[in-house]
C-alpha cells in the first residue's frame, strides 16, 4: 500500500485499526490468524552484524571516481540492549519521499512489533527491495533515481514483478513454516531483530555510503547512463 503525503499516514492507521479489530475477533472466537506487512528499505532498522562489517569494507574499495565525489561515509549507529547483545542500526530514510512515508512505515513496523511480542501471533515483515513499482515510477524524480543507484555497488533496483514473486515465497515460508524467525516461538534478544532476519534490502545495508550522500550523483548518473540488467 502506498498513497502520496498524508494520505498515506492515513491510510496506514486505518489499516491498523483494521488488523488490531481483526487479531480481537479472532481471540474472542479463539481462531488463529496470522498477518503481514511489507517493509520497506527507507527506514531505520536493526541490521546484521554482518552488513555493518561490509559497509566498513566497502568503503575501502569504492572506486576512485567515487571517492573523488566527497560521499558522506555511512554511519551505522551502535545500541546495547539490556542483554548486553550490541545492535547495529542502517538509517535508510530518504528526505525525497517525505516524513509521512517514514511515519506511515514506522507505525507499520511498531504493530507488526507489539503483535509479535505481546499477542504471540505470527506476523512476516520481510523488507522489500527497491523496484520499479508503479507508485515509484510514476515519480520522475525517483523513478530516475533508481535508473543511476545500479552505479553504487552493492546497490540492486527490482523489477517490480522479480521482487513480488521473492516476497510471495519469503510469506509463505513465514505462515507455514514453523523454522520462521517470524513465529513467536523463536526468541529474538531484542523486539527490533524482527526486522533483521530476512530482508531483501537490494544492497542497502551494506553500501558504503550515507543513502541521502549519493542523491545528487545517482540522479545525474541516472540521467545520463542508466543501469537495467536484465533478470531483476
Amino acid at each position: 500500500m502506498y498513497l502520496d503525503g498524508e494520505a498515506h499516514v492515513r491510510a496506514s492507521v486505518a489499516m491498523d485499526l483494521i488488523v488490531t479489530g481483526l487479531v480481537e475477533e479472532a481471540k474472542k472466537k479463539g481462531k488463529k490468524v496470522s498477518v503481514a506487512y511489507l517493509g520497506s528499505p527507507s527506514t531505520c532498522v536493526a541490521v546484521p552484524k554482518e552488513c555493518y562489517d561490509a559497509s566498513l569494507q566497502a568503503q575501502q574499495e569504492a572506486p576512485f571516481w567515487q571517492k573523488m565525489l566527497f560521499l558522506k561515509p555511512k554511519v551505522v549507529e551502535k545500541v546495547t540492549a539490556d542483554t548486553g547483545e550490541t545492535i547495529h542500526f542502517n538509517n535508510g530514510l530518504v528526505v525525497l519521499q517525505g516524513p509521512n512515508y517514514a511515519l506511515a512505515k514506522t507505525l507499520q513496523m511498531w504493530r507488526a512489533m507489539l503483535l509479535r511480542e505481546e499477542e504471540k501471533i505470527v506476523v512476516s515483515t520481510n523488507i522489500a527491495p527497491a523496484s520499479r513499482t508503479l507508485s515509484v515510477t510514476h515519480n520522475s524524480f525517483l523513478s530516475t533515481f533508481l535508473d543511476g543507484q545500479g552505479h553504487f555497488k552493492p546497490l540492486l533496483t527490482f523489477e517490480a514483478a522479480t521482487a513480488s514473486e521473492v516476497l510471495a515465497l519469503l510469506l509463505l515460508h513465514d505462515i507455514f513454516s514453523s523454522l520462521s524467525s517470524t513465529h513467536p516461538s523463536k526468541p529474538l534478544a531484542n523486539p527490533l531483530l524482527l526486522f533483521s532476519k530476512k530482508s531483501i534490502h537490494g544492497g542497502l545495508w551494506r553500501m558504503p555510503w550515507q543513502a541521502e550522500s549519493i542523491g545528487t550523483p545517482t540522479f545525474v548518473l541516472g540521467k545520463v547512463w542508466k543501469y537495467h540488467p536484465e533478470g531483476l
